[in-house]
């Protein structure tokens, strides 16, 4: 496994294929979002030329309790990652594409994948952190701590089956922001409130 560092974020992927078969020409059509979900991924971890080595990011491609495939990228060790949403998407595609084997590997260096069920991916990202899933209707982020793990969702809110998974690690309902932001975005003032000591 990976280092995860101590800002940790999990994002629930609802429409992008689990077997990586889409096309990179058409990232939020046959990728079903996916562009949502590369954007994320350079949000939580990349700073201006250089990558944040204390963060890390899981997204969960799957329906819950019936299991799906995970990606983990560490900031950590992390290589070839870009800005663009494009080549973030191939890396994510490369890790559907090897889950196919099933079993758990690295797809490239700091990018792991595996078939799991969302909560097993929540104990392991969540492990000895505290655990916030962010809301628009939750308590306004103050004081933030680290380490953490916060849990959202891609372009969808998470459902009400993927939202009482998270319930059982007693998360704190947590807002950033009085009005609707992108997932990405979300992710974006996280990092700028924990870079701040908010």
């Amino acid at each position: 496994m990976q280092p995860l560092g101590s800002r940790r974020f999990l994002v629930v992927s609802h429409r992008t294929p689990t077997d990586g078969d889409f096309s990179l020409n058409d990232l939020p059509g046959s990728g079903g979002r996916v562009d949502v979900l590369a954007r994320c991924v350079s949000s939580a971890l990349l700073v201006s030329n250089a990558i944040r080595k204390d963060a890390s990011i899981a997204i969960y491609f799957g329906s819950g309790t019936v299991g799906g495939r995970s990606v983990i990228i560490s900031g950590g060790s992390v290589k070839y990652l870009n800005p663009d949403e494009r080549s973030t998407a191939a890396l994510l595609r490369n890790a559907l594409v090897k889950a196919r084997g099933g079993g758990e590997g690295e797809a490239s260096p700091g990018i792991s994948y595996s078939e799991r069920t969302l909560p097993e991916l929540l104990s392991i990202m969540a492990s000895g952190c505290n655990v916030h899933l962010l809301e628009e209707d939750g308590r306004m982020a103050v004081g933030l701590e680290q380490p953490s793990l916060f849990v959202l969702g891609d372009s969808l809110d998470l459902s009400r089956e993927e939202a009482d998974q998270v319930e059982a690690f007693s998360p704190r309902h947590t807002s950033i922001s009085t009005i609707s932001q992108q997932s990405d975005q979300c992710i974006v003032i996280v990092n700028w409130l924990l870079d701040n000591g908010h």
